[in-house]
């Protein structure tokens, strides 16, 4: 594993944490949270008991001895995991050095660590100094590698960023809280006090699931884990907009995730994508494994649906989007199942009829974490979560939808428009003449026009974010794109049941032969397109006149 920059990354660190809209305690009930956490302190602390209370975690040791941290320490976990990781790279390694060092060296290693890290390393006198540096060398060729290992050893102000004058250089590298030290200097809290929380620190470094419980419940939900959930459901606002579900359709590249972008953010939004072997379990939730401690448990995983419903009923007063990108690339009615009847909407938004639920421990979790939106055993879509999807119905991948399920829906075109997009140039080969550079747009709306045409659909057409900035960024990255995105789209998709000499040359017959002749340097577009593309061939500069001597004297 690469080293990192520990200056750099403590000051990202302490950033993410500083930027958080909130930073105070949550509530630890939730199951999937309590679950999560739970299993990640007891594998990364395997002498002590935890107990998760409301809002804090207790530590009890063998001789009853209790601590307690607030779940606010939570917050430090998700932003100082990366640290922790990094320090314990840098201490494995250091230990890999150490182990290396010949035996009667090997002796005297612990002098030299109580005086690192400082520039006696440097000493070339020390003999074991020499030897750790030659181990270094051996472990860490490559820079930066190298130089970071270096500072590490030689530098205790790089990666022990006290907060305190006192503190400034930090506790030698034979102690063994150093570690410990480093990090608590970093979240910047009291050493002495901080013990526990580097605890649920590793913890969050263990567990990637734990991580990724935080960043798929959005803070908005967090905080809201701290309020009681009203006990009958409240009126939206009266400015709010009424929920609806609406399906942004159009070309490939067309900013149909652009669109949706623009109505809701990652704080108040569940996105999931759907593929042909979505189904109901996945999008929904259904009863999973999962440890508690060193027991194998079963419980109730929410899917993007059912946390979707969680996330607006822990705010009825702000809106909630469920982002579901490439809607028929599954068989969508399958996969929303008996929740198609929810999708009928009343005026205010909210489902016009309920559903019964049938799943026992989708009704227990719902109880739990959205008991506002039921009613006894049935539940309704509530007015402040709106659906929003994203479709190409020409995609050869897709699967058909019900006239039913697409009655359900709002359908919003998105139109291809040039006036944004990408900067960059194609380089195209020509006929008996060089090669044209013509701007992404003007060939994108060049084969559009062509192809329209020839009443090719729309939505099979190039939208002007089919190639991103970097695919455009240069000749070679433009020329990638083109032969291994572009033509390949147009040839196998665009055209695939068409005359591939709407718009390439006659006599190719594969792609591989069209790829063959580009890169052969060679013309590959039939002679209509490569009149219309001369229109945007470069104007030649016109050298500057030479003035001669005898000009200078007729002047």
């Amino acid at each position: 594993m690469s080293l990192q920059n520990l200056e750099e990354l403590i000051h990202e660190c302490r950033d993410e944490y500083d930027n958080l809209p909130y930073k105070s305690d949550i509530e630890l009930n939730h199951p999937t949270l309590a679950g999560l956490l739970q299993h990640a302190l007891d594998s990364v602390d395997k002498k002590t008991r935890h107990i998760i209370t409301p809002f804090s975690i207790e530590f009890l040791n063998d001789d009853g001895l209790r601590a307690n941290v607030s779940s606010s320490a939570l917050w430090y976990g998700m932003c100082f995991w990366k640290l922790s990781n990094q320090l314990d790279v840098f201490f494995n390694n250091l230990s890999k050095i150490n182990d290396s060092l010949p035996p009667e060296l090997y002796k005297r290693r612990k002098e030299l660590l109580k005086l690192l890290p400082s520039e006696k390393i440097n000493d070339s006198s020390n003999d074991v100094a020499l030897a750790i540096l030659e181990q270094v060398d051996t472990l860490f060729p490559e820079e930066p590698d190298n130089t970071y290992f270096r500072l590490f050893l030689s530098n205790g102000n790089w990666w022990q960023q006290s907060v305190r004058e006192s503190d400034r250089n930090g506790k030698k590298l034979d102690r063994g809280d150093v570690r410990a030290s480093a990090l608590a200097s970093a979240c910047r809290v009291i050493n002495d006090s901080s013990s526990k929380m580097l605890i649920v620190i590793k913890a969050f470094q263990h567990s990637k699931e734990l991580r990724n419980y935080f960043s798929t419940q959005k803070l908005k939900q967090l905080q809201s884990l701290t309020n009681t959930a009203p006990t009958q459901q409240p009126e939206p606002q009266a400015n709010q907009k009424a929920a609806e579900n609406v399906i942004y359709y159009g070309a490939p590249g067309v900013g149909k995730s652009y669109e949706i972008d623009s109505t809701c953010s990652t704080l108040n939004s569940i996105r999931t994508v759907f593929h042909p072997d979505t189904q109901y379990s996945d999008f929904v939730g259904c009863l999973k494994p999962q440890m508690n401690g060193e027991n194998v448990v079963y419980a109730f995983r929410p899917g993007p649906f059912t946390l979707a419903l969680e996330m607006a009923a822990c705010d009825m007063s702000n809106h909630v989007c469920l982002v579901i990108e490439e809607l028929n690339r599954a068989p969508a009615a399958a996969v929303f199942g008996e929740l198609f009847q929810l999708l009928d909407r009343d005026p205010s938004g909210q489902s016009q009829y309920s559903i019964t639920l049938s799943d026992p421990d989708m009704i227990q979790y719902l109880q739990t974490n959205a008991s506002v939106l039921l009613d006894g055993n049935n539940l309704r879509i509530p007015a402040n979560l709106s659906l929003l999807a994203t479709m190409n119905s020409s995609d050869q991948a897709v699967m058909p939808m019900d006239t039913a399920f697409k009655r359900r829906w709002k359908f919003k075109y998105v139109p291809i428009s040039f006036d944004q997009c990408p900067e960059g140039i194609i380089t195209l080969p020509i006929t008996d003449a060089p090669a044209l550079k013509v701007e992404w747009k003007d060939f994108a709306s060049l084969i559009n026009d062509v192809l329209q045409d020839r009443q090719i659909p729309d939505d099979r057409l190039l939208g002007p974010w089919f190639l991103n900035s970097s695919e455009l960024s240069d000749e070679e990255a433009s020329l990638k794109s083109l032969k291994g995105k572009l033509l390949l789209y147009i040839w196998d998709d665009i055209l695939r049941h068409d005359d591939k000499d709407i718009v390439f040359a006659s006599g190719i017959n594969t792609y591989g032969a069209l790829i063959k002749k580009l890169d052969a340097g060679e013309s590959i577009f039939n002679t209509a397109i490569e009149e219309k593309l001369k229109r945007f061939a470069p104007v030649p500069e016109i050298p500057a006149a030479v003035e001669t001597p005898e000009a200078i004297a007729d002047q």
